[in-house]
């Protein structure tokens, strides 16, 4: 399949649909994804579905694209779930997360003032 139709296929859908069902497939979509498209400078949740929001509230933290290049997220719809909460959720556990990795202990174990971890990060 040519680029150009793919890209084609992508104007039609939002792009948050785009990234969730395109992304990881190869190297080549990946970087169709990265290089034409922009998808990772900018994205809106407000409109997805669901599933679609958890899969990006977990990736957009973890996914070097959007710590580098992301200048607009737009989150918050008051006819569905919190999508802030979910997203500050998901930040947070990225950030404790890499916390425990860097002091080589597990994130199963996690004390119960992960509260104080997320206050102190730097």
């Amino acid at each position: 399949m040519s680029n150009e139709l793919i890209l084609h296929v992508w104007d039609s859908l939002t792009a948050a649909d785009v990234i969730y069902s395109f992304s990881h497939l190869n190297a080549r979509i990946n970087s169709l994804l990265s290089e034409f498209c922009e998808l990772y400078k900018q994205l809106d949740l407000r409109y997805c579905s669901l599933s679609v929001c958890r899969f990006l509230c977990h990736k957009v933290p973890t996914m070097i694209e959007w710590r580098l290049g992301l200048t607009v997220l737009k989150l918050g719809n008051r006819d569905r779930c919190s999508q802030m909460d979910m997203f500050a959720d998901e930040v947070a556990k990225s950030i404790v997360r890499g916390h425990f990795a860097r002091q080589g202990k597990s994130f199963n174990n996690a004390p119960k003032n992960i509260f104080r971890i997320l206050m102190t990060y730097t």
